[in-house]
Parts: structure tokens; sequence; C-alpha cells
């Protein structure tokens, strides 16, 4: 098989084709990122998207909530006000949040 690894795409796959891999690879890092922030300790989404050097517009947000499906990290009762001055969320990184880093 031909994968180009920086995209996970073949090389023979059309355009459309590399532009999904491209956006997945970035949301993948984005992921990683952000979960590594949390292994710092417990924060909100704003917080951790900060730390990672994210701006509102990169959707940073997003991100935290798959990270909170698939169990990686969980809440912690507590919340803080976030930028836009509602309460966010206190999250913090799960046992399998750690095992994945």
């Amino acid at each position: 098989m031909d994968l180009d690894p920086r995209t996970h795409a073949r090389r023979t796959d059309p355009g459309t084709s590399h532009d999904a891999a491209a956006q997945l690879s970035q949301k993948r890092t984005m992921m990683r990122r952000l979960l590594a922030a949390y292994a710092i300790g417990p924060m909100t989404a704003d917080e951790a998207s900060h730390v990672c050097g994210y701006t509102p517009r990169d959707g940073a947000w997003k991100r935290v909530s798959d990270l909170a499906a698939l169990g990686l990290i969980e809440d912690t009762d507590v919340t803080r006000p976030g930028r836009s001055g509602r309460a966010q969320m206190v999250r913090r990184i799960t046992d399998d949040g750690r095992a994945t880093l």
C-alpha cells in the first residue's frame, strides 16, 4: 500500500481524500496536545486550549468534547468561568487518558 505518512492517504488517491486525511491528522494532533495539557492538571476547555496555544477560532472545545466522549478526560463536578464569563466544566485526565499518552 502506498501511503503518505503525513496525510494518511495513498499518493494515487484523489485530492478530496488527501484533504480529508489532512483534516483527520490535524484533529488527532489537536486532541493529543489537549490531552497532554490535561495531564498537567484539571482545567477547563478554555484553559487547556490556552496551554496549547489555540485561539477560540481553532475550535479546541470540540476536541475536548471528543476526549470526554472517548473517556480520556472526565468531569470533576467543578466549574469555573471561561473567556465568555459563562461557567465551564473543569475536567481531568483519566487513567485511560494517561495510558493513551
